[in-house]
């Protein structure tokens, strides 16, 4: 919901993230019980309501210019969680995401020219993907999505220059982006309330969260296999 795309796809090293992200949760949550983080939380909580829909909309453009310099989108969806709570934040998530894409993909149309001669744009794997997306059609947009294939904002520009049609790009990138989308929500949800009570989630939330956690692994790491067997196919 992560980076550098010169790595060879598939593998332990493109599911691991997840991992890493799980770690992250749990250390918010130990930092929770140490630091004052539940004053900060409820200062913003107090910002947002006071907002109203201001203060959605302020995530909005934060979370799509954040994402716009590269900044992980993992970040952003979990505090979107954490302040909206889980239909709320999964809504924003998916705003922000959307218009990031929506960004990014005129982006790359407009400036592919200068940006095919980058080295990360420059690696084969990037011309399979190309190929791979002609022959394969718009269903392979959403198979990269829901694996960490390429990093975000780097693979809404390289899109951006494949001439897609928008509408069905951006159908197939969100359909592709729910699972992990959704995965980080119920992280950030239950963060969220741990930091509202400063309570240690129950053991079936944490149970909840991990089963979550090694289920998307499972299918992200086939799904990636498969996507990196049709990327092969057209290299060969």
């Amino acid at each position: 919901m992560t980076e550098p795309s010169s790595e060879k796809p598939g593998g332990w090293s493109r599911v691991s993230w997840l991992l890493l992200l799980l770690l992250a949760a749990i250390l918010v949550i130990g930092l929770g019980s140490l630091l004052p983080v539940r004053e900060w939380f409820e200062a913003l909580w107090e910002a947002v309501d006071r907002a109203g829909p201001l203060g959605y909309l302020l995530f909005i453009l934060i979370g799509t210019l954040a994402t716009l310099v590269f900044v992980p989108v993992s970040p952003v969806i979990l505090s979107a969680e954490v302040l909206f709570g889980f239909w709320s934040g999964l809504g924003l998530s998916l705003i922000v995401l959307t218009a990031s894409m929506f960004v990014s993909y005129h982006g790359g149309r407009l400036t592919w020219n200068r940006l095919s001669g980058i080295g990360i744009f420059r690696n084969p794997v990037f011309r399979a993907i190309r190929r791979a997306v002609q022959e394969e059609g718009i269903w392979l947009i959403a198979l990269l999505r829901m694996t960490p294939f390429v990093h975000f904002t780097t693979g809404n520009l390289f899109f951006g220059s494949l001439s897609l049609p928008l509408l069905p790009y951006l159908g197939a990138s969100c359909l592709g982006m729910l699972p992990g989308t959704a995965l980080l929500v119920s992280g950030g949800t239950v963060a969220g309330r741990t930091l509202q009570t400063q309570a240690p989630p129950s053991s079936a939330q944490v149970v909840l969260l991990v089963a979550g956690v090694l289920c998307f692994m499972g299918i992200a790491f086939h799904l990636t296999k498969r996507t990196r067997s049709i990327i092969k196919q057209t290299r060969e």
